[in-house]
């Protein structure tokens, strides 16, 4: 049922210190320039008028204050869980310091969030970063997917093909062309994220529910995502591929370099044919 009430001496003890609680942190009221709140404390005083009352009138002001903020972080946090959206929040909590932003690599190790995720979701996950290929939702996809036995595995071939943002894959025109050319091969999309997508299953939740940058940036390297080096690892070697072509987009073409290439043996023995990624690259194959 959650938590609505919890013990909290922080709102009078900052007070007291002059220190005044937002929405990411505390700040000292000397050094403010603007009350940057609509409760109301803020809409009744100024900054001045604040700072020149008696230290006690001045201490239960801000007190209120204090709690006005903690009430409507309290609120925040519900409204995010009910709207699928507390991994998110969390993560616009945790940038606002670079020590939160350390504290969030224990996520990648946490198993018992997975257990308090809900499987579906009605709306779409935001994916900004390395971190959030750690959130239950992805790792549960993951986990889903090192376990899958390719249906359609006559050929021992697979086609590798970067995800798009038309989910699921099997709907597009691109998989229409693949199929017609590769109809006994597994195709399948990558993801950094989610690292590798079957088209069988791309209409489950998340793989056809998210929304992720697929602009490069200096974050998207494999060395980031170690989970997608696991999970086309897995993959492989779970299905016993012995051949396997790959359309490579930019992150990929990082994973299949020499410098990369040689940390993956199960990839590099298959010796795989891979070309650069161009919309009219199906032609070509």
């Amino acid at each position: 049922l959650g938590c609505d009430m919890f013990d909290s001496a922080s709102y009078i003890l900052y007070a007291k210190d002059n220190r005044y609680m937002h929405s990411n942190g505390t700040a000292r009221l000397e050094d403010l320039s603007y009350l940057p709140c609509q409760c109301p404390i803020c809409t009744t005083y100024s900054i001045k008028e604040l700072f020149y009352m008696d230290k006690d009138s001045r201490t239960l002001e801000i007190a209120k204050h204090n709690l006005y903020i903690l009430k409507a972080e309290v609120d925040a946090v519900k409204q995010a869980i009910m709207d699928g959206r507390l991994w998110e929040y969390v993560m616009q909590k945790a940038h606002a310091h670079p020590k939160l932003m350390e504290a969030m690599e224990l996520f990648k190790t946490f198993e018992y969030l997975e257990e308090g995720t809900p499987i579906f979701k009605e709306k779409a996950v935001f994916l900004y970063d390395p971190i959030d290929q750690y959130r239950p939702e992805v790792k549960r996809f993951r986990n889903i997917v090192s376990t899958y036995a390719s249906l359609k595995n006559k050929e021992r071939k697979l086609i590798l093909y970067p995800d798009s943002d038309i989910h699921p894959f099997y709907s597009t025109g691109v998989f229409f062309q693949l199929i017609k050319k590769f109809p006994d091969a597994q195709i399948c999309t990558y993801n950094p994220f989610f690292g590798i997508i079957p088209s069988e299953i791309s209409d489950i939740f998340p793989a056809a529910h998210n929304l992720s940058c697929k602009k490069p940036t200096n974050h998207t390297h494999p060395k980031n995502y170690p989970s997608f080096i696991e999970s086309l690892d897995r993959f492989i070697v779970n299905n016993n591929f012995e051949e396997i072509i790959i359309i490579a987009d930019n992150f990929m073409r990082q994973v299949v370099d020499d410098n990369f290439y040689n940390n993956i043996p199960t990839i590099k023995k298959l010796n795989p044919k891979v070309y650069d990624y161009d919309y009219n690259i199906i032609t070509e194959l």
